[in-house]
């Protein structure tokens, strides 16, 4: 079987077709660990077939590599419908299964979900703050509360948002992009309406002089936060501007990265040493970085919410960041910007994009331009034998479970 990566033709990446030796997978995974510089990559399964039985949300899959063997296991979950968290070998033979109902009922919605062991699972909540740990067989060992931790002096406070795209633990640490609360900004706790322009431009003003990150330890015992980058969206665009967004870090390597679609900046911090963060920015031959910032004037406000669809619609902005083993390389996903008028059928998901590959100190090494409509730009899947990408699929073969990733070839043509 032939599967065609629509691989852009360019002077440094000359390959565009890809063979596929057999059937594939859908997932959306992620690996922390570190690699030597420049190993020659280990031969690959060329496709891999997992059949969950589910759609599968990239913040609720994964690889865990298992201590002390090092065996990897690619993990999916469904915390809505089927309420379980599959574990699978790599070679899509069913490992395991764990029943989450336990944990939804202490949590209320699991919104991210990470692998701490094969008997610890950390699980975290939507909008409640609340982190949980479970067991094997399911069983709830413990759920800490935090919000009285994200409370400000002025008596609002924040709430966490886990990763969008990859687990949120890094080193010994949970870690979540946190917002302000926006009933908590009001004594009569009302969440700002959009027909009150001045209290949400006050709302967003907070927010961007807001810490973006906090990082979690202690969890099950005795809970200790951290917050930092100060003020990260103020010193992004210092003006009254409105940038309405969560989730958007990834976790690799005990180091958070942490983006927005406003900036072309990406900040890395260390999990063992927030002051020893660094950034990088983001270029691309092909498309812009980023989406510009809505103001918060009081008739720009009214259509922040179709002035942000529209922009994200169209523009260009990094959609996700993984790690690929072999070559020791972070790689960046971008959605390619496409002109205002596009037609409906050409905007979102289904545009062209880059994955450009930056080395260990965040140089660009390469970019590898792919058409869209033939995989899925922010599902990648990270083993020890090569990155691989969704397979697009259409609702029906997202809806039966047996989903497809085909190996990216990150080596082609230097």
């Amino acid at each position: 079987m032939t599967v065609h990566f629509g691989l852009v033709r360019d002077r440094r990446s000359p390959l565009t077709k890809f063979l596929v030796l057999s059937p594939a997978f859908i997932a959306f995974v992620f690996l922390s660990c570190s690699s030597p510089a420049e190993p020659e990559r280990p031969p690959a399964t060329h496709s891999l077939t997992f059949n969950t039985g589910f759609p599968v949300k990239a913040r609720h899959a994964g690889v865990h590599t298992n201590q002390p063997d090092g065996r990897e296991f690619v993990y999916f979950a469904d915390a809505v419908t089927h309420k379980k968290l599959l574990f699978f070998d790599t070679k899509g033979n069913l490992v395991d299964s764990v029943g989450l109902t336990a944990g939804i009922d202490s949590l209320g919605e699991i919104a991210g979900l990470s692998i701490l062991s094969m008997d610890t699972i950390v699980l975290s909540s939507m909008y409640t703050n609340k982190v949980a740990l479970i067991g094997r067989r399911g069983n709830v060992i413990g759920v800490t509360d935090l919000s009285p931790m994200l409370a400000r002096p002025d008596s609002a406070y924040y709430e966490t948002w886990a990763s969008a795209t990859t687990p949120f633990l890094a080193g010994n640490a949970c870690y979540f992009s946190i917002a302000l609360v926006a009933n908590s900004i009001r004594q009569e706790q009302r969440a700002p309406l959009l027909n009150d322009a001045q209290q949400t431009a006050r709302y967003y003003h907070l927010n961007n002089l807001s810490p973006r990150i906090v990082s979690v330890t202690g969890i099950g015992d005795e809970p200790q936060v951290t917050f930092a980058l100060d003020s990260f969206y103020w010193k992004m665009h210092s003006g009254p501007f409105a940038m309405p967004e969560s989730g958007l870090y990834e976790c690799l390597n005990d180091l958070v990265f942490v983006r927005s679609n406003y900036s072309s900046v990406i900040q890395v911090l260390s999990a063992h040493d927030h002051a020893a963060h660094t950034s990088f920015s983001v270029a691309s031959r092909h498309s812009a970085a980023a989406i510009s910032p809505h103001a918060t004037g009081p008739s720009a406000i009214f259509h922040l919410q179709d002035s942000v669809n529209q922009r994200l619609a169209t523009g260009g902005y990094v959609q996700a960041i993984r790690y690929d083993v072999p070559s020791g390389h972070y790689l960046v996903v971008l959605v390619h910007s496409i002109p205002a008028t596009s037609p409906a059928e050409e905007r979102g998901l289904v545009r062209p994009f880059s994955i450009l590959e930056y080395d260990s100190t965040f140089q660009l090494v390469r970019e590898h331009e792919f058409e869209g409509r033939r995989h899925l730009m922010f599902s990648l899947l990270c083993l020890s034998t090569g990155t691989y990408i969704q397979r697009w699929e259409d609702q029906r073969v997202l809806m039966s479970g047996k989903h497809a990733f085909d190996l990216l070839p990150l080596d082609a043509g230097e």
